[in-house]
């Protein structure tokens, strides 16, 4: 049992991080009902805190801030579900775009063709490609969720390939002389290297996709698109109240998502190796421009007998 169990992890070993990154995005998905709930409760809080923010004079003047402290449950509502086809579609795209950029990376006759195609599909406004998947998905979800995965591939692949490209040759080299085959060089070497740059592209394209996911209220999902939307066709005295509030919440969405990602970006290990090695060169600096504690006097000679 034991022998089969090491011949498995061997067997394994150069796949742990696309078999993670899969786990995780399973997850994720499955959990996407509690993560809208959780954003509607946090919408709350964040109304909450609004609210006591709204009672300072200089702000109270503020009609966005009032229609939001008057209609609490509706605007959480709207934030948990965009906050769910936010998280939803990146999860997708992130185990979508991740194999797409490792065959770019390996197969270079691959580059102009796929950007050419995500290129092509990044052009097209989103209005634009909801009102074509209409006919196939209708009103559902998948109307939203199919162009926001499409737009974040053309950020998160192009991130992919230059994450990969960034690690040294002689890096690679070196793991290949340790006697590593290609998947471990792509588990234990590349990948670690070049998360940071995909983190990056991760960050990006979770404040594209929070921008794009506001327009999914033109096929009849309630997120926060649907202030906006409902300000034009029946908000009458409250229009500019709605649209200003709506923008108020995207835009913690939005800031909040990124301040997440920018604390993942920190932590990374190879982050951290080269917050460590920038350390260390300007400490090293500092000792060649700042000189040591040396004597002034010259050395005696010794007197001759």
């Amino acid at each position: 049992m034991d022998t089969y169990a090491t011949r498995l992890r061997g067997a394994l070993e150069g796949w742990m991080w696309p078999l993670r990154l899969l786990a995780v995005g399973i997850v994720v998905w499955l959990l996407r009902l509690p993560i809208a709930w959780a954003g509607g409760r946090l919408a709350l809080a964040a109304g909450h805190l609004l609210q006591r923010v709204t009672q300072v004079p200089l702000l109270n003047r503020f009609p966005g801030f009032q229609y939001a402290n008057q209609n609490w449950d509706i605007v959480a509502g709207y934030f948990g579900v965009h906050l769910r086809l936010t998280v939803e579609s990146l999860a997708v795209a992130i185990a979508l775009a991740i194999p797409v950029g490792i065959l770019v990376h390996r197969f270079r006759w691959l580059y102009i063709p796929t950007f050419g195609v995500l290129d092509a599909i990044y052009t097209v406004p989103s209005i634009a490609l909801f009102t074509l998947l209409l006919p196939v998905t209708g009103l559902s979800d998948w109307t939203a969720l199919i162009p926001m995965i499409a737009y974040a591939q053309f950020v998160l692949v192009r991130n992919v390939v230059a994450g990969l490209d960034s690690v040294p040759a002689e890096v690679k080299e070196a793991a290949r002389g340790m006697g590593m085959n290609r998947f471990q060089i792509l588990s234990k070497v590349e990948f670690p290297l070049a998360l940071p740059v995909i983190v990056a592209g991760i960050r990006i394209a979770t404040v594209v996709t929070i921008g794009i996911a506001a327009l999914a209220a033109l096929v009849a999902i309630p997120d926060l698109g649907r202030t906006f939307f409902d300000a034009t066709t029946n908000g009458g005295t409250n229009a500019f109240p709605m649209i200003e509030a709506g923008a108020v919440f995207v835009s913690f969405l939005a800031i909040g998502a990124d301040l997440v990602l920018r604390a993942v970006e920190y932590v990374i290990p190879a982050n951290r190796v080269a917050r460590a090695g920038s350390r260390g060169w300007l400490r090293s600096l500092a000792g060649s421009l700042i000189p040591s504690r040396v004597a002034t006097e010259d050395p005696v000679a010794p007197q001759s007998a």
